[in-house]
């Protein structure tokens, strides 16, 4: 398994638009995007820092994953993510060394990529994210 890039560090908060008042309009960061992930629940603000992005996770009513999180964490930071180039691949290739995947199949994130999630527990207390560019498909 080959890593490509440190993709983004997901950072969770209560309200986005109030992250983005910081990281945007104090820090001077550029926004990247905005989008309203209806099939996680999330919405999702996209701050551009060269070449990782700040992804601000704000849960949707109905969303528990985050929502879990900020009610026994608080806001802050939330996941690391990683890009591989192919992400069924890379789960094969962990599951083989022991490590398991949150998920049974690998989902759509934000932007259309196919992501995944190992578990927390097996990873030095660190939620790490996979992802595959949308351009391709899983496999």
């Amino acid at each position: 398994m080959r890593i490509g890039k440190l993709d983004h560090i997901g950072i969770a908060t209560r309200d986005s638009s109030a992250a983005e008042t910081f990281y945007h309009g104090a820090l001077g960061l550029p926004v990247e995007s905005r989008e309203d992930l209806e099939s996680m629940k999330l919405r999702i603000v996209k701050i551009r820092l060269d070449g990782v992005v700040l992804e601000l996770l704000e849960p949707l009513a109905g969303e528990d994953v985050v929502s879990r999180f900020l009610s026994s964490r608080g806001e802050g930071i939330h996941h690391l993510c990683f890009q591989v180039g192919n992400l069924t691949a890379a789960l094969r290739e962990l599951q083989a060394r022991g490590y398991q995947a949150v998920w049974d199949v690998s989902r759509r994130g934000s932007g259309g990529a196919w992501v995944s999630f190992l578990r927390p527990k097996q990873t030095g207390g660190v939620l790490i994210e996979l992802t595959e560019p949308a351009v391709s498909s899983p496999g």
